[in-house]
């Protein structure tokens, strides 16, 4: 009934004008008077009834709309076709029924969830009739709208939710008006991420803030939407601005690797040979690989034994090495390149225990070891005599020197074990030893001159 009302002053001017006479294009232009002897001068004969011929198809007439202004309409045309030809000349000339409001901000402001979006909604509307409800197409179909709230000048109602149209509201009042909605907004899962789709009323600016509880994401929007994120530890902050018709976002978050410490795998040798009372020095060589056979690290650290004090470290893959500030004994070893296989450490260390007679031994601990074993070689070339002190310990086993390698063979060999784990220890026992001198005199007599020498 709306339609009708609104449209039955032109359908009666339509009916009027069709009686008077249709009005041609040309003749649309105001005619001169012109005195009436020359207008008898000039006047042509006038024509037979039969040549004034009918409009033809193709020709266009002039008919008023409510306003009064012409507007071309082909000859013949329906009903139907001169209300289109209205409506096209409205949509030319700004006059359409739209003016009667504007948008001219559009807020929106959520956060993402697993499957919903919660968006606060603010829409800033100036109602330009002066009289009437004022219509105002919502859109935003896709969402359901939990709460509507309107501010401002006159009065504000919220339609019933349409399947096709979405949400309207009805505003009445000259002025400001302001429409605040709270919505939840279906969150898409696409692979390999997530998007959100909201239809959305044209206004002059138009933007959306969306919060999503996953840092570092890749955000795309619309072609001609400007995006911002913003990560923190917390999450991240898209911002989009420029929205059109349809707010319409898709975020996929970075996949997440597990960074975890490079597993090593280490063979030991090592030769202690005491060479003062419990005064040791050690030829150590570390053999490591990382388990597996790959690695991206490039750095590892080795916790000396106790009591005892790096000399000298080199390798072919060492870069530098630097012992801990608050830890002597932990050594942090850079590499040149990230390991493909195995590579050796040589180091040198001197060792001293405080005790004369007792002496633990124990080895060298590559941190983030998944496997040790090795050969240790015990030798005393100094005073004292090295022994065993008590039973083999659970992780060394005793081998004898045709065991070992050519550089575990001292000529003061006293022990020799096979390593089995990284905590191994091994006491030993220094007894001093005294040395034993054997003299042979040998006397030289010389006669010289009647005199002995």
């Amino acid at each position: 009934m709306r339609v009708l009302n609104r449209w039955l002053p032109i359908c009666l001017a339509v009916g009027v004008m069709l009686t008077a006479g249709p009005t041609y294009a040309q003749d649309a232009s105001p005619a001169t008077t012109p005195a009436p002897e020359a207008a008898a001068a000039d006047r042509p004969a006038e024509p037979a009834p039969e040549a004034l011929a009918a409009p033809r198809p193709g020709d266009v007439i002039f008919l008023p709309d409510a306003n009064g202004k012409a507007v071309p309409v082909p000859v013949g045309a329906s009903l139907l076709e001169y209300l289109r030809a209205v409506r096209q000349r409205a949509l030319a000339t700004g006059e359409e029924a739209g003016a009667r409001y504007a948008i001219g901000k559009l807020e929106l402001t959520g956060e993402a969830q697993d499957e919903w979006a919660r968006v606060s909604v603010e829409v800033r509307v100036r109602v330009l009739a002066t009289e009437g409800w004022v219509r105002v197409p919502l859109a935003m179909g896709e969402a359901l709208l939990r709460e509507a709230k309107h501010e401002g000048v006159g009065e504000g109602v919220i339609e019933p939710w349409d399947q096709v149209a979405g949400n309207a509201a009805l505003l009445r009042g000259a002025g400001e008006h302001l429409l605040k909605l709270e919505l939840s907004v279906p969150i898409r899962k696409t692979s390999p991420g997530k998007r959100v789709q909201l239809s959305l009323p044209g206004a002059a600016v138009s933007s959306a803030r969306l919060t999503i509880p996953q840092s570092g994401v890749q955000v795309r929007g619309a072609d001609r939407t400007a995006i911002t994120v913003d990560s923190s530890s917390t999450g991240s902050v898209v911002t989009a601005t420029g929205l059109g018709a349809r707010l319409d976002l898709s975020w996929q978050t970075p996949i997440e690797t597990t960074v975890t410490e490079t597993r090593w795998e280490v063979w030991t040798q090592a030769l202690v040979n005491f060479v003062e009372g419990t005064t040791a020095l050690w030829d150590l060589t570390l053999r490591i690989q990382p388990a597996g056979g790959v690695t991206t690290a490039t750095t590892l650290r080795v916790r000396l034994p106790a009591g005892s004090e790096l000399v000298s470290l080199d390798g072919t893959e060492l870069a530098e090495w630097k012992a801990d500030p608050a830890d002597k004994l932990l050594i942090n070893i850079k590499l040149r390149r990230p390991p493909t296989g195995p590579f050796e450490l040589r180091w040198t260390l001197r060792s001293t225990s405080a005790d004369a007679l007792a002496v633990t031994l124990a080895g060298p601990r590559v941190e983030q070891v998944v496997q040790q074993a090795g050969l240790l070689a015990i030798a005393g070339s100094g005073d004292a005599r090295v022994s065993a002190e008590g039973a083999a310990p659970v992780r060394l086993q005793r081998v004898g020197t045709a065991d070992l390698p050519a550089p575990l063979r001292h000529p003061q060999l006293a022990l020799a074990y096979r390593v089995l784990g990284d905590d191994w220890s091994v006491p030993v026992r220094l007894v001093p030893t005294t040395p034993f001198i054997a003299v042979e005199p040998e006397v030289r007599v010389a006669l010289r001159d009647n005199e002995l020498e």
